[in-house]
């Protein structure tokens, strides 16, 4: 890089004020006074060192920058799991049925049902908890993600409310994540309010653990029997080395030692999502640091605060 061209993007850095002077020589190597000798194009010693040494930091910092700028919105890698639910999904929202989904937690259930709703029209997205355990509570939570004001209204009103919403909208899809905390009559109450042909006809997409499977097909299956009926498709979600490999690859974690370190989460419950916090937590150590890359110290540091005393994990 010319001298010239490298003071101006120097220059350019300091003013936008992303970095002080000060902090470019800690962390360069390079003293305050030459910087601003050598910026002037006054300093009297070795230029082309100086421009060497500046160069080089500011292509590391940059690389650290994009790197800690890109973490907070690391929202979605593929895996073979994701986009096997997104397919899944697809199919079922084309066909107006139920999907059910389920499988152990940290899966990357949770992460492609996100994106499915962020990435395709008219799909509506809401979380179970035990706190909603009736169906006005459930539908009320359904009608504040479609920013319907139904918070003084009683169920039927909802109800009456969610059903012209979902009419009006050409294949429309509910995902509800968490779904084993769905009591009975709530589900009950779905098939025929939000996926029934003559009300919501809408498809439905139930998201659990292995509750979730076990409330429609085991003891309740005769309660269930019409819903059943509806289910379009299932998928099943499990712990795959190829998704873990894809996490890492997203991240652009390529060091053979961080790989292995990493790759000990698939004896955790919750895998890939103890693997993201790792990774969030290693590189937020890094960037308190200055560091411009992701070392070893960084990783491990973070393994053993959010990973290592977790039950399963492997030595």
């Amino acid at each position: 890089m010319e001298s010239i061209e490298l003071r101006e993007q120097i220059n350019q850095l300091l003013t936008s004020k992303e970095i002080t002077q000060a902090d470019m020589a800690r962390l360069s190597g390079v003293s305050d006074s030459i910087i601003s000798s050598w910026k002037k194009g006054v300093y009297g010693g070795d230029n082309n060192a100086i421009s060497n040494q500046l160069g080089n930091w500011l292509n590391q910092y940059r690389k650290g920058k994009i790197r800690s700028l890109a973490i907070p919105n690391f929202q979605w890698v593929k895996t073979t799991t994701g986009q096997g639910i997104i397919d899944a999904a697809e199919f079922i929202q084309d066909m107006g049925t139920i999907l059910v989904i389920y499988g152990a937690p940290g899966t990357g259930k949770t992460e492609a049902c996100k994106e499915y709703c962020n990435k395709h029209p008219n799909v509506v997205m809401m979380t179970a908890s035990p706190s909603l355990n009736s169906v006005r509570a459930v539908y009320q939570c359904i009608a504040d993600e479609m920013k319907l004001d139904c918070s003084t209204s009683g169920v039927a009103v909802i109800r009456r409310e969610l059903i012209k919403r979902f009419k009006a909208m050409p294949k429309a899809m509910l995902i509800i994540d968490e779904a084993q905390h769905l009591k009975r009559e709530i589900i009950e109450a779905l098939r025929i309010d939000i996926n029934g042909e003559n009300n919501g006809n809408a498809a439905i997409t139930l998201c659990g653990n292995e509750t979730s499977y076990a409330q429609l097909y085991g003891n309740n299956s005769t309660y269930f029997a019409r819903f059943s009926s509806r289910i379009g498709a299932t998928f099943v979600a499990e712990a795959k080395t190829e998704d873990l490999a894809a996490i890492l690859d997203g991240w652009e974690i390529v060091d053979a030692a961080q790989r292995k370190l990493l790759s000990k989460a698939l004896g955790i419950p919750g895998h890939l999502r103890i693997v993201r916090e790792v990774l969030r937590s290693a590189f937020n150590y890094a960037n308190g640091l200055d560091r411009s890359e992701l070392s070893m110290t960084e990783l491990e540091k973070a393994w053993k605060d959010r990973a290592d005393t977790r039950p399963g994990a492997r030595s």
